[in-house]
Order: structure tokens, then C-alpha cells, then sequence
């Protein structure tokens, strides 16, 4: 379900991928190196708003051809990752609201990256607070006197790339109807409450074109981003082709509205602390970031009182965590650096449809230095004691003694070994939804005589090819002491008797669990 990510803290490049993920993080690498020689193509050129006549569309068609200037500009990027998925990025127009450290970051990576337009929206004034982690304020008071964030904002990111349209937009992101979001690619919100988080959702996901929405908070050295690319579709690369893949994503209400008790207890523990702090400046009425350290009494005796709801473990949630998250109200510069370029690589992913696509959580704690994707789906919702009880099934074979575990299961096919014998003599194969008892699989062929001990490991499948059930058997022996190598035996449902395959030269204690079977290979990690 999670994907854990180390990101090297002294070179601030290196990223690692664990799991099942395969998305690639670690170019955020590239990415930054690639927006920062766009930064530098625009300087040697000594472009400017006034040297070059830009046109610019209200909203622009995708069959738009990128213009010359558009193609010399970004010659190095196209060379990365091609003119398709450019031209869909120069004809791209990005919400932004909410002008944080974090959203900072993001901006300046897309504008480099160069989007077609980007709209800002923070009508709160500049303070002295807003120059720890923004770096678009110039700090002379004269420049930012009397001006909004989004203001101060604008001017400094048009500086970075004159070929993206930027503006601003005033007014209550909330208080827009439907069809203001009809012109935008994506959406991205921060600095709003959990109740605006849904309502912007649900207003992008009645829209009829696919809008993708995105929200990021960063709190102290902590951040969070959560992904809704709806119903997704993308181009992955395997080997020599290219293969068209789907993805569909639970809403943000759907998502947190999981219940706690139904999730991996594995799951970041900065998922959890981050609902209960959203919950209190709900219930509160604050403002997303008007929480100190003085609200951690009442914020500990919410925790309580939510896990009691969500018969979750409080013990889950630490204490010391929510503490560090109200003690540090400002934004960490470099957080907000790591946050701000992989949100900024997400929206290009989603927008060029290039690259396989964060879902829907992740999660970055500079404490441990590690970026942790976490996949919640809506599919969870439905709680266990909600769940109808189990039923008791009568087994149709007497144990005669023996204690059976299972050792696989496909298609309903439920095979099983008596766990006081390894050479046993034989074992059913049953599917407990029809209560059919289909075949009594023989007892595998014995093993020499003169091994030590003996381990064994059981894997059950379908072979997709020719059509049949497969029971795998692989025994490691010792010989004296003496590791040697590994013995394998197959078994198809409806022979008569199994096949002894080659010795395989590996050795070594085996899972308790069952392997598995994928495309007629058995998968084993030793």
C-alpha cells in the first residue's frame, strides 16, 4: 500500500523506490536541473516582456502547435521529454491558492517548466512572517507596501519565464461557481480549510472536462500532498513499447473519510496527526495554520476522542509528533524546496501525461529525511464489524489428527497441507464458495534420505497459457550442516503424479507464506 522514498539530505538529489510503485521520483533530480537551465536558456537570450511579442489566448485549443519562440525556448526539455507532451504544457492553465513557501516553489518549477498560463490567488497582505520561506518578496518594505500575496508574487514569477501568462485573481476561492474552473488543467489549493478542500474537490469533479486537483500543506519541517486526477490515463514505457494505463482515484472527501481502523497499521502516522489537526481548526473555526502550542491540551483530548470514533489505537498518533506540527509555524525553506518540486513534477505528469502518477498521498518528514506515498482508496470504507460475519464452513475430508494450513489460493481453489508431515501422502483441493471438493492432490515425491533437515515452501497458481492449476513444492536441505542446494517438484491438477524439475543452486530458510505465481512464474524471494 505505501511506497517509502529516502531522499539524501546533503545532496538533495538522490531519491530511492521501495515496493510497488513504480513512479519515478527520483527525477525530481532532473526536473530542477532541467527548470534551472530554462532559467539560464532565458538569461543568455536576454528575453524579456518587451523584446518579444507574445499571443496569448484566453483559453487555447489542444491541437495549438508550440510557436517558434516556444520551441527555441524549451529545446532542452522537448529533448527530454518531447514535443507532444510539451505542446500540452504550453496550452496547460494552472489554479494556484494560497501563496506559501511550498506553493512558492511549485510556481516557480512550473512557470520554468512553461505552462501556458497561471492564475494566483492570496488576497492576504505580505508580512514580515511571509519572507521566511518566500523567496518572491523582495525584502525592501517600499515594493510590497499595500500589496496582496498573489500580487507580490505575480510580478516576481513573470521575471522567470515571459512566454507563461501569470495573473492574479481576487476574491474567495470557495465563493466561484462551476464554470469559473472550466478553463483551468489543474488546481491547486493550500492554506484553506478541510471544508474548502471538499467543496473545491467536488466543484472540479462535476466540471465535464477531467480537472486535476491538488492540495499541499507544510507544516514545521513536516508536508503532505494529496493527489485527484479522477478517472486517469497515461503512457508508461516497458521495455520496447509503450503501454496505455488506467488509474481512477478516490476524491479528497472519499479519501479521508476512510475509516482509520480499516487502514495498515504501517501507514504514516503524519497522515493521521494531519486529519486531527484539520478536524480541530474545523471544529475550532481557525483558519488552515492558526494552531500553536497552546492549543495541544484540547488537540490531544480531539485525538482521543476521534480514535475512540474510529476504534483506532491513539497510541498510533504520538504525541511528540503533534507537538513538533504546532510548535513550528513557520515553513522550513528546504521543505518547502523538496515538497514544492515534487508537487511541481506531479502537475507536469498530469497536464503532459507523461510518467506514472503519484496516488493519492505523500508524505515528507525532513526528521528521517524519507517521502512516503500512500494509496488510499474509497474501497476501504466499508468498515470490518460492518462487514457480515464470518461463516463457519464444514471441511469435506476428515484430518484424521492432522492440523492443516492453507498453502495457496486461486480462482476459489483453496489447496492445503497437513503441517506435522512435509512428505504428506496426499492433500485436498477445495473452493469453499461452491463446497466443492474437487481432487485429492497425491503426496509429493520423497526426498533423499541423508539430508540433515529439511524446510519447505508451497506455492498454488494458475498458469494463464495452458490453462491449468500448478502446485509448487521448493525444499531446502542441509546437508550435515552443510548448506547444499534446493530441490523443486511440480504438480498439475489432474495428473497422476508430480514432476521433479532441475536442483536449483540457491539455499536458504523460506517464508512461512506462499510464494507466488504471476504469468506461470513462480516467484520466490530467497
Amino acid at each position: 500500500m505505501g511506497a517509502v522514498v529516502s531522499i539524501d539530505d546533503k545532496a538533495g538529489r538522490k531519491i530511492k523506490r521501495k515496493n510497488m510503485f513504480h513512479i519515478d521520483l527520483h527525477s525530481f533530480s532532473g526536473l530542477k536541473s532541467l527548470l534551472t537551465s530554462t532559467e539560464r536558456h532565458c538569461k543568455d537570450h536576454l528575453l524579456s516582456r518587451n523584446q518579444i511579442s507574445i499571443h496569448r489566448f484566453p483559453v487555447q485549443m489542444d491541437n495549438e502547435e508550440l510557436t517558434e519562440q516556444e520551441t527555441a525556448l524549451y529545446d532542452r526539455q522537448i529533448r527530454v521529454w518531447g514535443v507532444d507532451a510539451q505542446r500540452r504544457l504550453s496550452k496547460s492553465h494552472v489554479l494556484v491558492s494560497g501563496m506559501k513557501g511550498t506553493v512558492v516553489e511549485f510556481c516557480k518549477n512550473i512557470v520554468l517548466a512553461g505552462v501556458g498560463s497561471l492564475t494566483l490567488m492570496d488576497d492576504r497582505m505580505v508580512t514580515e512572517d511571509s519572507l521566511s520561506a518566500n523567496f518572491l518578496i523582495p525584502p525592501v518594505d517600499d515594493v510590497f507596501s499595500g500589496k496582496s500575496l498573489a500580487e507580490v508574487c505575480c510580478d516576481a514569477l513573470r521575471d522567470f519565464n515571459p512566454m507563461v501568462q501569470v495573473s492574479v485573481q481576487k476574491g474567495d476561492l470557495s465563493s466561484f461557481d462551476g464554470d469559473f474552473y472550466d478553463k483551468f488543467s489543474a488546481v491547486v489549493v493550500s492554506c484553506c480549510s478541510l471544508k474548502t478542500k471538499r467543496l473545491i474537490n467536488e466543484k472540479c469533479r462535476k466540471r465535464q472536462k477531467r480537472i486535476a486537483f491538488y492540495t499541499v500543506d507544510c507544516r514545521d519541517s513536516c508536508g503532505e500532498v494529496f493527489v485527484d486526477l479522477q478517472n486517469y490515463t497515461y503512457a508508461q514505457k516497458r521495455l520496447d513499447e509503450t503501454i496505455e494505463c488506467q488509474l481512477q482515484y478516490p476524491s479528497f472527501e472519499e479519501a479521508v473519510a476512510v475509516r482509520w481502523s480499516t487502514l495498515p497499521r504501517r501507514l504514516s502516522k503524519l497522515y493521521f496527526a494531519m486529519r486531527v489537526i484539520e478536524n480541530f481548526e474545523e471544529a475550532e473555526g481557525r483558519r488552515a495554520g492558526e494552531t500553536s502550542i497552546t492549543d495541544l491540551p484540547r488537540i490531544l483530548k480531539l485525538k482521543k476522542e476521534l480514535c475512540e470514533e474510529q476504534s483506532f489505537n491513539e497510541s498510533l498518533i504520538p504525541d511528540a509528533l503533534l507537538e513538533r506540527l504546532l510548535i513550528g509555524t513557520k515553513e522550513h525553506p528546504p521543505v518547502c524546496a523538496i515538497i514544492g518540486g515534487i508537487l511541481g513534477q506531479e502537475v507536469i505528469k498530469a497536464i503532459s501525461g507523461k510518467g506514472d502518477p503519484l496516488k493519492n498521498f505523500f508524505f515528507f518528514d525532513a526528521l528521517d529525511g524519507k517521502g512516503i506515498i500512500e494509496d488510499i482508496e474509497y474501497n476501504q470504507l466499508f468498515d470490518r464489524a460492518q462487514s457480515p460475519p464470518p461463516r463457519e464452513l464444514e471441511l469435506p475430508y476428515n484430518i484424521l489428527g492432522n492440523h492443516y494450513i492453507l498453502i495457496g489460493s486461486c480462482n476459489g481453489l483453496r489447496p492445503s497441507e497437513p503441517i506435522n508431515h512435509i512428505d504428506f501422502n496426499s492433500s485436498p483441493a477445495w473452493n469453499p464458495s461452491t463446497k466443492d471438493f474437487l481432487v485429492t492432490i497425491p503426496g509429493p515425491p520423497a526426498l533423499l534420505p541423508n539430508y540433515f533437515t529439511t524446510e519447505a515452501v508451497y506455492g498454488f497458481g494458475f498458469h494463464p497459457v495452458t490453462k491449468e492449476y500448478k502446485l509448487v513444492r521448493i525444499c531446502i536441505s542441509l546437508k550435515r550442516k552443510t548448506p547444499t542446494h534446493s530441490h523443486v517438484s511440480v504438480y498439475t491438477l489432474g495428473e497422476d503424479c508430480w514432476r521433479i524439475l532441475p536442483d536449483i543452486p540457491y539455499y536458504g530458510f523460506p517464508y512461512q507464506e506462499s510464494p507466488a505465481l504471476v504469468d506461470g512464474a513462480h516467484i520466490l524471494m530467497i
